[in-house]
């Protein structure tokens, strides 16, 4: 083969290459190399992270549960000072004005509570509960306890 030949064979190849694309095979040797180091390094941070993560949960279970805890003892406290002054009612003891809008207030709540807690016991109480708001409902200015104790 001449020179000349080479060179024409050359060019139409070099033409071809312009028309032609020959798709590229990649090997990812490198990114497999790069990513087998970064596990390595990060290994220990991620085996870190996984455990302060099951940590996280288990606080988190932790404090919901204590959290429903102290709810369910706030709301006891409250049902007691609702019976509590339900019994000084009935004993004939004069409360002031601030004292049943107080008492009204809890009982609010202790309903409120029960309503979107179904898993309470609510079975206490509602019978007091009933009779102070009845009786709330019928008492006039006169009928409150004055600063004077009259």
């Amino acid at each position: 083969m001449t020179e000349h030949q080479i060179k024409i064979i050359i060019a139409v190849f070099a033409v071809l290459a312009l028309f032609i694309k020959i798709p590229k095979v990649e090997l990812p040797i490198w990114r497999w190399i790069l990513e087998g180091i970064g596990k390595s390094i990060n290994a220990p941070l991620s085996a870190k992270i996984a455990e302060l993560s099951a940590q996280i949960s288990n606080v988190d279970k932790l404090l919901n549960e204590h959290i429903k805890t102290q709810e369910e003892a706030e709301i006891t406290a409250c049902r007691r000072r609702i019976l509590r002054f339900w019994d000084e009612v009935m004993m004939g003891v004069r409360h002031s004005q601030e004292h049943w809008n107080n008492i009204m207030e809890d009982v609010d709540g202790y309903h409120t509570y029960c309503e979107s807690h179904p898993n309470y016991h609510n079975s206490k109480a509602t019978r007091a509960m009933s009779l102070l708001t009845d009786k709330f409902n019928e008492l006039t200015p006169q009928d409150f306890l004055k600063e004077d104790n009259t």
